[in-house]
């Protein structure tokens, strides 16, 4: 797990798992470009909640570390490595051959829930296009002739992929990421204005989606300042998020009064045997125990063991009409 203060630092350069957001490439957390540029800038607000698989991976790299020095020699860990050009451009290795300073990249993946990605045979450079990226981009800062990216596998145990030097790949690298940062970071300018255009006219990097899109849960994470009020340069987003948020309760209010007529139709009955040999049932199943707030606040424990939970809702405001 990072510190703060190294989480702080990745706000000064193009990491190794961002170069690959910034070319527009699907990532396993889901972020892109945008993304990357709110973090740079220092605003959202850190993740409160971590997946299960996030967790694992967290616990497991040590051993997957300990694994990989089993088999290549004693390691660094957690080195930090930067572009000898100068660019803005570094990385955090999980581990560096100290014999030979080779980097070391521990993965895991499949062992909460199936396995991500393309991951071919051991001794290949078949990994997840992401994880490929970040590879060269240790391999572009360290000067080194292989990355080996060590992975622990659901059902496939321990596997040590080789990643070689790509040096066209590297020089794509060094020029997007160097963009990317003065162009916006540097200077607080969204990229969705023209990060995409700039990838296909400037870098040649042709893309089906949109590198920026923004995506909800991050956006939720934004920094507030208490009271600010802006001005919103483009009202037909309110009018479509409140036109496709009409028709969505709209739809479930249709579904609620069909369940209810199919409720009505089952009476006293748990089940109904359905033509074809089919079966609607209705039965009782546990859920999460019902919890007595006016007893706990009665028996004093209810602040012992209960957290606030702030949380934002969007609401829009229509002008009143006056009076006439």
């Amino acid at each position: 797990m990072l510190t703060e203060q190294e989480i702080q630092a990745r706000h000064s350069r193009i990491g190794a798992s961002d170069v690959a957001t910034i070319l527009g490439m699907p990532t396993f957390k889901g972020r892109n470009a945008y993304t990357t540029y709110l973090e740079k800038c220092d605003m959202l607000e850190p993740e409160k909640r971590t997946t299960a698989s996030i967790n694992a991976g967290n616990r497991l790299e040590p051993t997957v570390l300990d694994y990989a020095e089993e088999q290549l020699g004693e390691l660094k860990r957690n080195v930090v490595v930067w572009d000898p050009q100068g660019g803005p451009i570094a990385s955090t290795l999980d581990g560096q051959v100290i014999a030979d300073s080779v980097p070391v990249e521990a993965k895991t993946s499949g062992i909460e829930g199936p396995i991500h990605g393309n991951w071919g045979d051991e001794g290949t450079d078949e990994v997840p296009d992401a994880y490929l990226i970040q590879c060269q981009v240790q391999l572009l800062c360290t000067g080194a002739d292989i990355c080996h990216l060590v992975a622990l596998l659901g059902g496939r145990g321990f596997k040590d992929f080789q990643i070689e030097p790509v040096p066209q790949l590297h020089k794509l690298i060094r020029d997007v990421s160097i963009d990317f940062f003065e162009r916006y970071v540097t200077a607080r300018k969204d990229p969705r204005e023209d990060w995409a255009d700039r990838l296909a006219n400037k870098h040649g990097v042709t893309l089906d989606g949109d590198p920026c899109e923004p995506q909800l849960e991050i956006v939720k994470r934004f920094r507030k300042v208490p009271g600010s009020v802006t001005t919103f340069e483009d009202p037909t987003l309110i009018i479509t998020w409140q036109r496709l948020r009409q028709e969505r309760l709209d739809v479930e209010k249709e579904e609620q009064a069909s369940l209810a007529k199919v409720l009505a139709g089952l009476c006293e009955a748990e089940a109904a045997d359905l033509p074809g040999g089919g079966m609607l049932t209705y039965f009782e199943q546990n859920g999460a125990p019902l919890i007595n707030r006016e007893q706990m606040k009665t028996d004093g424990v209810w602040d012992k063991y209960t957290t606030p939970n702030r949380f934002r809702v969007p609401r829009l405001k229509t002008p009143k009409k006056g009076r006439g």
